[in-house]
């Protein structure tokens, strides 16, 4: 069961995901490489928070399939609790319509 609920999230944020980007078309900035991706990250993030950007990037760095949508809807993680995901899964088909995305 508990695998059921995880490939449905996964395919549920990844739709909620690719439909949120369609509409918004944000800029991307992907970082990549062995070393200091987390330190890189923050001050890129930092840099254009300054300049007076909207940024969003992803918080404790989840790389997963789960975790990239996450970032992009700016959604809390449930982690392994189920009822914890609860939250995300309502909240996340309203960031489609976000102003402030």
């Amino acid at each position: 069961m508990k695998k059921i609920l995880k490939k449905f999230l996964q395919i549920y944020l990844k739709l909620i995901s690719k439909i949120t980007l369609f509409i918004h078309k944000p800029y991307i900035i992907a970082i990549a490489g062995s070393t200091n991706k987390s330190f890189t990250k923050e001050k890129v993030s930092e840099l254009l928070r300054e300049q007076g950007y909207d940024v969003r990037s992803n918080i404790k760095s989840f790389n997963t399939e789960i975790g990239l949508p996450l970032a992009i809807l700016a959604l809390p993680s449930g982690y392994g609790e189920y009822k914890e995901w609860i939250p995300a899964i309502i909240r996340a088909p309203y960031e489609i319509f976000s102003k402030n995305f």
